[in-house]
């Protein structure tokens, strides 16, 4: 939703969050039985701004928290120049519902930042659901800078692996491909609201005008 061009010297605080680092994978790869015994869960995915010059990309992941959203995890991987199967991300949790809440795709002298870290207002971009036990794959997401806004927003787009990629995984991660399936998060940037988003905004817009807020709710609102 919110694009940032950083200058180099500018970056010293996020830089800290985003330091130079393999991209995040399982440090082990658990066992068939371990996996069915497992009552949590792994996340797989991969993500990216191919028109972009990223050295390195990272993503926030978080759960709801009150109004807004709690960090819980940050993912990382390496930018273009390294080999697709690279990109690929694992992560284990707990079973629930989780948040993509922001996106920084770091270039040599400078960052491209979106959405946040977390906090009491917080939006989601995207979000995906995991059931215990379960390896979910929710895709390759893609983020892109939309030409006619090119400073202010963001598309985000999520497909299924290609063939290269899942071949390339199975050999890599045997025991977790065999048990993945693959389920695509929700985007919702760029997309339009489902009737409980527009009755949810229209409840939040009529407090808003109640108080003084806002002068008009919206005239689609009932």
């Amino acid at each position: 939703m919110f694009r940032v061009c950083l200058p180099f010297l500018a970056i010293t605080t996020m830089a800290t969050l985003v330091a130079c680092a393999p991209n995040t994978r399982l440090a082990v790869e658990p066992s068939a039985i371990a996996l069915s015994q497992s009552k949590r869960s792994i996340a797989v995915m991969k993500f990216g701004m191919p028109h972009e010059a990223c050295k390195g990309h990272y993503l926030w992941l978080g759960v709801r928290d009150g109004n807004g959203h709690k960090q819980v995890a940050r993912l990382q991987a390496p930018g273009a120049a390294r080999p697709a199967s690279a990109n690929a991300t694992e992560i284990e949790l707990e079973p629930g519902e989780y948040h993509m809440l922001g996106y920084v795709c770091q270039r040599a002298r400078s960052m491209i930042a979106f959405g946040s870290q977390g906090g009491p207002v917080t939006h989601s971009l995207a979000s995906f659901t995991l059931g215990s036990g379960e390896v979910i794959n929710v895709g390759q997401i893609t983020a892109k800078r939309r030409a006619q806004h090119p400073g202010a927003q963001v598309d985000l787009a999520v497909a299924d692996w290609s063939l290269d990629d899942l071949t390339r995984f199975k050999a890599e991660r045997p025991v977790l491909f065999a048990a993945m399936k693959t389920r695509l998060l929700t985007v919702k940037i760029g997309q339009p609201l489902t009737a409980s988003e527009k009755t949810e905004r229209c409840l939040q817009l009529k407090e808003l005008a109640a108080t003084g807020k806002v002068q008009n709710a919206p005239s689609a609102c009932p």
